[in-house]
């Protein structure tokens, strides 16, 4: 998706601009650590006649507006970057804009698609064996 927007708004894939997607990797991987985490915790602790979509939900509903708020002040932070003219304009807006891409694209991905793949992998009865195990020391 990024390289879409990249491609939509004449962003040149040029080393500077790249890097933008590189500085982003680490929160984009955060906010999928983030919502699995509390998905697994609310797995645990939800009565076991709750459907999963629903525990599914009402994880990402508890996570979702900090990770949306981190992810947009990092965004906001480069609207300086956006207005730079001249020289500085043309060596930082291409990271400026990639990394703002990247960033909104893993948001989308992460709400979305992480839900979906963990409605699809887990079942609140694999929490009880190796899973649990693996994911002790992450959760807790």
């Amino acid at each position: 998706m990024c390289f879409i927007a990249m491609r939509y708004f004449g962003i040149d894939a040029n080393i500077v601009a790249l890097s933008g997607i590189a500085i982003a990797v680490g929160t984009m991987v955060d906010m999928g650590i983030v919502l699995t985490e509390s998905m697994i915790t609310q797995m645990k602790i939800a009565p076991p006649e709750q459907p999963l979509q629903k525990t599914i939900y009402i994880a990402t509903v508890d996570v979702a507006s900090a990770v949306i708020t981190a992810v947009a002040t990092t965004i906001v932070s480069f609207l300086p970057v956006f207005t730079m003219q001249a020289s500085e304009g043309k060596l930082f807006r291409p990271l400026a804009y990639t990394k703002s891409f990247a960033l909104i694209a893993s948001i989308i991905l992460a709400i979305t698609g992480v839900l979906v793949m963990v409605g699809n992998s887990l079942t609140p009865g694999e929490l009880s064996g190796n899973l649990a195990a693996f994911t002790m020391p992450i959760t807790y």
